[in-house]
C-alpha cells in the first residue's frame, strides 16, 4: 500500500502534492490579474471567474467529487494504489476523505453531491454561453444566476466546513506532527480561495448583467 513509492515517504510526497495542487488553482485565477497586456480591470475579473467557472466545475466538482461518491467501494478497494491518491493526499488535511468504509462518510457525501450536481447545473450554462456567442440575454442570465447561486451555497458551506475544522481542533488533520502543520496549512490553501472567489463572482455577475447586456442590447436595436 505505498502507491507505487516503494520506500519512499508518500506522506511527504502527498505533502507535495497537496502544496502543487492549491497554489497551481490559486495561480491560475489570480494570473489573469497580474497577466500583461490584458486590459482593463473587468476584463481581467471576466478572465479569472471564467478560469474559475472551467477548472473548479469540470476538473474539481465534476471529476473529482462526483466520483468520489460513485465509485466510494472501488476506490476503497483500491487503497494504496494511484487511483486513490488524490484523496489519500487530501486526507492528510481532513481523513474523512480517505475514509471509504462502510462508505464516504454522510457530510462528505452530502458535501460532494451538492458541489457536483450545482457544477453541472454551472457547466451546463456554460456551454449554453458559449454556444449562443455570449450574447443573448437569457443564457446569459441562466449563466450569471447559476453560477452566484452556486458560488452563494459553496461559500457558506465553506465557511460552515472551515469553521468546524478551527474550532474543532483540526481533529480531522493527521496526528502526525511532522506533517500536521502542512496539512492545516493546505487545508486553508485549497479551501481559502472557495472564500474569496464567490465575492468576486457576484461582482463580475453585476458587470456581467447590469453593464454589458445594455450595451449589446443597445448595439441590436441600432
Amino acid at each position: 500500500h505505498c502507491f507505487g513509492l516503494g520506500a519512499i515517504d508518500k506522506e511527504a510526497w502527498a505533502v507535495r502534492n497537496g502544496y502543487a495542487f492549491s497554489t497551481g488553482m490559486i495561480l491560475l485565477y489570480l494570473y489573469p490579474f497580474v497577466e500583461p497586456g490584458l486590459g482593463s480591470i473587468w476584463t481581467r475579473i471576466d478572465r479569472a471567474t471564467t478560469e474559475w467557472i472551467c477548472w473548479h466545475t469540470c476538473f474539481t466538482q465534476i471529476a473529482i467529487q462526483i466520483p468520489h461518491n460513485i465509485f466510494a467501494k472501488s476506490i476503497g478497494a483500491a487503497k494504496g494504489t494511484m487511483v486513490s491518491w488524490p484523496f489519500y493526499s487530501y486526507g492528510l488535511s481532513d481523513a474523512r476523505w480517505y475514509e471509504f468504509e462502510p462508505g464516504v462518510p454522510f457530510i462528505v457525501e452530502l458535501i460532494n453531491w451538492n458541489d457536483g450536481l450545482l457544477g453541472l447545473l454551472v457547466f451546463a450554462a456554460l456551454i449554453q454561453y458559449w454556444r449562443s456567442k455570449r450574447q443573448d440575454r437569457g443564457t446569459v442570465a441562466f449563466l450569471v444566476i447559476s453560477t452566484i447561486f452556486r458560488d452563494a451555497t459553496l461559500f457558506r458551506e465553506t465557511v460552515e466546513y472551515m469553521y468546524d475544522h478551527h474550532y474543532g481542533g483540526y481533529q480531522h488533520t493527521t496526528t502526525n506532527e511532522l506533517y500536521r502543520s502542512h496539512g492545516i496549512a493546505i487545508l486553508w490553501l485549497i479551501n481559502g480561495l472557495w472564500l474569496v472567489a464567490p465575492i468576486i463572482t457576484c461582482v463580475w455577475g453585476w458587470r456581467k448583467f447590469f453593464v454589458e447586456l445594455p450595451v449589446v442590447d443597445r448595439l441590436k436595436n441600432d
